[in-house]
């Protein structure tokens, strides 16, 4: 049966006025709100008002196509990141009279992306710029940008022409080391993911090396391949949640009770909260033992302890890239733009001072 109108604002128990007007863009909507219904409405299949209402957008407005590399835009709801990104996209399409559409590119059409498997939207749909939000391939931006000007959220495309807009990570990480010397900290290591996250997720790591160096800590006992080792026997491709990744906790033990590592800097909360859910198994405890950090402020799993994370301001990220979109619709022979938004420290209850000094 098809989904309805009825059906969405059951679900998110709210009026079904509500969820009319948000589904026809109306800005008297909070943003946030509409997003959420937008969001839901992706998650729950519903095909009604929303593509039609792209279908008779004036053309007077400028027409933003919000590309996610993720399996479908059903997957959107489940992502907090992807939300705030929607909720910042919607809020500055108000301000500019704009029209956001969003379109998915799983991972089977991104190996393989051309021409004919481009969504409708950008291969005939004539979009004034494209924001791409996730990982794709360099050969798929390249693709794109023939079809209108590309703004990226977070990752560098060299050499397509591009702007970008992203976290300051370095400076993050960075700031993280300053935040764990003033606790007293001097045995820190890094714990990252698989190999190819180094290449992926540089700015991380190097602002680590960086905040080591500031302090004279040793890096080669912080930030060695070493750590992979956490990961022997994996046959994950990437960590799909806090439940898989580390497959070898005796040495993320040994780390602590024979090394002495007192802190453990994470490349993402979702490595972070692997780690904790290892260390309690082990027992552990956090931070009297050792304190943890992560990175991006997602949600704190059932029975773990609140994260000293950074909020990337995902919101704040989405509203730039429409902006900045925007200056390349009027100025597009511009020189591409490198945007740095500032994240913001949380102090959550995985960082104290090393056990030695308490």
């Amino acid at each position: 049966m098809a989904v309805t109108i009825q059906d969405i604002a059951d679900e998110l128990n709210i009026s079904v006025s509500t969820v009319s007007r948000s589904l026809r863009n109306d800005r008297v909507i909070n943003p946030q709100t509409r997003a959420r219904i937008q969001a839901a409405a992706m998650d729950m299949g519903y095909q009604g008002r929303i593509r039609r209402k792209q279908q008779r957008l004036p053309q007077k407005h400028l027409k933003i196509v919000a590309v996610f590399a993720t399996e479908n835009l059903q997957e959107l709801s489940k992502d907090s990141n992807n939300l705030h990104y929607m909720e910042g996209l919607e809020a500055e399409a108000d301000a500019m009279n704009a029209k956001v559409v969003y379109e998915a590119l799983s991972f089977e059409v991104r190996q393989h992306l051309s021409k004919k498997t481009l969504p409708s939207s950008i291969r005939t749909g004539k979009p004034n710029a494209i924001i791409c939000i996730g990982h794709f391939p360099a050969g798929n931006v390249q693709i794109l940008s023939q079809y209108a000007p590309i703004v990226s959220l977070t990752w560098d495309y060299d050499p397509t022409p591009c702007d970008m807009v992203r976290a300051d990570e370095s400076r993050a990480f960075t700031q993280v080391v300053d935040e764990l010397v003033a606790l007293g900290h001097r045995r820190i290591r890094w714990v990252g993911e698989f190999d190819k996250d180094n290449a992926t997720r540089p700015y991380r790591i190097s602002g680590f090396i960086a905040g080591c160096l500031k302090h004279n800590i040793p890096i080669n006992d912080s930030c060695t391949r070493s750590y992979h080792a956490l990961y022997h026997d994996s046959q994950l491709p990437y960590m799909i949640d806090h439940q898989h990744g580390i497959t070898q906790p005796e040495i993320l033990k040994s780390w602590i009770t024979e090394q002495g590592i007192t802190a453990l800097v994470c490349q993402s909360d979702r490595v972070a909260h692997n780690v904790l859910l290892n260390l309690k198994r082990l027992g552990i405890d956090v931070p009297t033992q050792v304190s943890v950090t992560g990175f991006d402020d997602q949600l704190t799993p059932d029975g773990l302890e609140r994260l000293t994370t950074f909020d990337c301001l995902f919101m704040e990220q989405a509203r730039t890239a429409m902006r900045v979109a925007q200056q390349r619709v009027e100025r597009p022979t511009a020189f591409p733009q490198r945007i740095l938004h500032l994240a913001r420290l949380i102090r959550g209850n995985t960082t104290a001072p090393p056990r030695e000094l308490t």
